[in-house]
């Protein structure tokens, strides 16, 4: 039962202590044994001062923090706020940089033999270069405005010793 508890809790949530002033609280476990996970849901939580301050200035304690998140239209505005903490955590025109840099020596190195074996060194490359989790570096490289991913397939299939 208090293991089941502990799954439901929020990672994180954020919410206005006076005019201007707000308190982001990440969960505990996240903070000591995830650190590419702790450091997403922070960008996010800022995201979400950002990004919906009208609301979350309405957001004055815990309690209402957890009822703004078990609402409905909270999905659209958690995933705006991951978008943020992406666009901050992982800038488009540096990653793109990285990813050409990186894919370039990967291709040098080990040729065209495997392709799913580079994307992979590619990835786990940019997630540890970047300090977030490869699932939120892959999701990254797949879209706008990056889509890194499509550049992949195309160098691969015309085997380009760069990424187009």
């Amino acid at each position: 039962p208090h293991r089941q508890k502990a799954l439901c809790r929020p990672a994180g949530l954020v919410f206005r202590r006076a005019p201007g002033a707000y308190t982001i609280v990440i969960d505990a476990e996240i903070a000591v044994s995830a650190p590419y996970y702790y450091r997403f849901t922070v960008a996010g939580e800022v995201g979400h001062i950002v990004l919906h301050h009208a609301l979350i200035d309405r957001i004055t304690s815990t309690e209402d923090a957890i009822q703004l998140q078990s609402q409905p239209r909270y999905k659209a505005l958690d995933r705006n706020a991951r978008w943020f903490a992406s666009a901050v955590l992982m800038p488009p025109d540096l990653l793109a940089r990285d990813a050409r840099d990186l894919y370039a020596s990967l291709v040098q190195r080990h040729a065209f033999a495997d392709p799913d074996m580079v994307k992979r060194r590619l990835v786990n490359a940019l997630n540890r270069r970047y300090q977030v989790s490869p699932s939120a570096m892959r999701y990254r490289l797949l879209h706008w405005p990056l889509e890194v991913a499509d550049a992949l397939a195309q160098a691969f299939r015309e085997r380009l010793p760069f990424l187009p």
